[in-house]
C-alpha cells in the first residue's frame, strides 16, 4: 500500500476536491471492520458514507431532496483518497459574547470539549430586543475552526474562498467530524455536493461526492436550520 500523502490541510482542500472529481483512487484497508466507519482510512473509492446519525447533514440532504429526489446518504460516494493533516493554524477564537450566541449552532463533540465553528470568520452575531439571536454579514470567505473549550483556543481546520461553503457539521465520534459542503458554480448556478470526512487522531480527511450537480442556492438551507435554532439570519 503506498503511503499517504502528507500535506497541509489549509492549503489542500481545493486540489483535494479536484483529484476527487477525476476520479483517482487510493486504496486503504486501516480501520475496516470497527463498526461505523469514522475514520477516512476505512473507505475505498466508490464505497458509500457510512456512519453513525447525523442530524445536521441529514437535514441538509432532506432540504436537497427538493432539487433532487434521488439523493440520500447512501448517495454519496467515495473519492478514494486520503491526505493527511500535517498541522491545524492556530486562529483567533470568538470573545466570551460572541461564543455565547454561537453556542446553539457550534457542532460539539461528545465530550464537549471541543467544537466546530463555521460562522464566525464571515459573520457577525448579536441578540435584538425580542430577545433572539440574528446572524449578520456573510463574505465571500469563510473559515472552519476548530475550539477547544478546555484551554480557549482556536485552530484552522479550513478556509474556503468564493464558491466552496461549509453548511452543516456534526461530530461522528469523539475524534472525527464530517462537513457538508457546496462547490457553486458561478457560471450556472449549479453545485456539486461533497461530504468531508476528517478524522483529528488520525490526522487524515477524504470526501464523498454526490455524482449529480445540483440547482442550489447555499443560503436556502442556512436560513431554514438557523430559524429551528431561533436565530434569524439578515
Amino acid at each position: 500500500m503506498k503511503p499517504l500523502t502528507h500535506i497541509s490541510i489549509r492549503t489542500a482542500l481545493q486540489a483535494f476536491l479536484l483529484l476527487a472529481a477525476c476520479g483517482t483512487r487510493k486504496t486503504n484497508d486501516a480501520g475496516v471492520g470497527e463498526g461505523p466507519r469514522c475514520s477516512p482510512l476505512a473507505y475505498a473509492e466508490g464505497d458509500t458514507f457510512d456512519t453513525v446519525a447525523t442530524p445536521a447533514l441529514d437535514a441538509w440532504i432532506d432540504h436537497c431532496r427538493a432539487l433532487d429526489t434521488a439523493i440520500r446518504r447512501g448517495s454519496f460516494l467515495a473519492s478514494g483518497i486520503t491526505l493527511r493533516i500535517d498541522s491545524l493554524d492556530a486562529c483567533t477564537p470568538p470573545d466570551t459574547a460572541t461564543l455565547r450566541l454561537l453556542h446553539p449552532i457550534l457542532a460539539h463533540a461528545p465530550d464537549g470539549s471541543r467544537s466546530i465553528d463555521i460562522w464566525s470568520y464571515d459573520h457577525l452575531l448579536r441578540q435584538a430586543p425580542d430577545g433572539r439571536t440574528r446572524l449578520e454579514g456573510g463574505g465571500p470567505d469563510q473559515m472552519v475552526k476548530l475550539l477547544d473549550s478546555r484551554n480557549g483556543t482556536a485552530r484552522q481546520v479550513l478556509f474556503h474562498g468564493p464558491g466552496q461553503i461549509a453548511l452543516t457539521a456534526d461530530w461522528i465520534s469523539p475524534d472525527a467530524f464530517v462537513l457538508g459542503l457546496l462547490n457553486i458554480d458561478p457560471a450556472t448556478g449549479e453545485a456539486t455536493a461533497d461530504i468531508v470526512l476528517i478524522h483529528l487522531a488520525d490526522s487524515a480527511f477524504t470526501n464523498f461526492r454526490y455524482p449529480r450537480r445540483l440547482p442550489m442556492a447555499d443560503d436556502d438551507f442556512t436560513r431554514h436550520w438557523l430559524r429551528t435554532r431561533n436565530i434569524i439570519a439578515e
